[in-house]
């Protein structure tokens, strides 16, 4: 006999290897699935602690960047990456920032770029970094305005610059005045811009020349 699934046999195998499987027999596969759930969500993180792999959920945290050596390069809040050196003689070209997510770079460009994107010349703030390749990599990009006040630290007893207390960046720049991505909503002719040495954000006109400090991840670059 032939029935919809092929032949009586072929029916029967098929009914064999799909019969109704009871709420007892499945326990033991929702306790596993349970518990890998639980793992995941772990590394993931919750936006209240949990693991490193989701940093995007840690802007509601304070993290310390003092807890770690010297160089600040193993804090809570910061890990240094992308080294292009050996393991003996280490050369990290930037910096995971756990608190936001960013990687930024170590050493920012010292030179400086005008922001107007109708510019020409290649060394405009955007392209500048669109064109770097910190730490043997591309896909760097200017930080939104709230990319960069995230690096200051109001009123930092440290002294010259309002950068986290034991931060590993290297900021011997001409100028304290860094560009971010974010363009000035009541006037599209200028951008946003941080002074680390004061903690001041303010505006400036496109075509003036400032620093910029270059960051890689995700974003939703369509709204800056």
């Amino acid at each position: 006999m032939v029935t919809p699934l092929g032949s009586e046999a072929e029916a029967g195998g098929y009914y064999k290897r799909h019969k109704r499987v009871s709420h007892k027999d499945l326990r033991g596969d929702h306790k596993k699935l349970g518990e890998w759930i639980e793992k995941i969500e772990g590394e993931l993180g919750n936006g209240s602690g949990g693991g490193e792999g989701n940093h995007t959920l840690r802007w509601d945290r304070t993290l310390d960047a003092t807890t770690g050596p010297d160089d600040g390069c193993d804090s809570e809040r910061f890990k240094c990456v992308m080294n292009t050196g050996t393991e003996e003689a280490p050369n990290y070209e930037a910096v995971l920032d756990l608190e936001t997510g960013m990687v930024r770079e170590r050493s920012p460009d010292t030179t400086k770029h005008v922001w107007d994107d109708t510019v020409t010349d290649p060394v405009n703030a955007r392209r500048h970094c669109l064109r770097r390749e910190t730490g043997g990599r591309m896909g760097w990009r200017l930080p939104s305005i709230h990319a960069l006040t995230s690096l200051v630290v109001p009123g930092n007893p440290a002294g010259d610059r309002d950068l986290p207390p034991g931060h590993p960046f290297d900021t011997d720049a001409v100028s304290p005045l860094y560009w971010s991505a974010t363009t000035n909503a009541d006037d599209t002719t200028s951008a946003w811009i941080v002074n680390f040495e004061t903690g001041f954000v303010g505006t400036s006109g496109k075509g003036f020349d400032d620093l910029v400090w270059c960051v890689r991840g995700g974003g939703p670059l369509s709204i800056y």
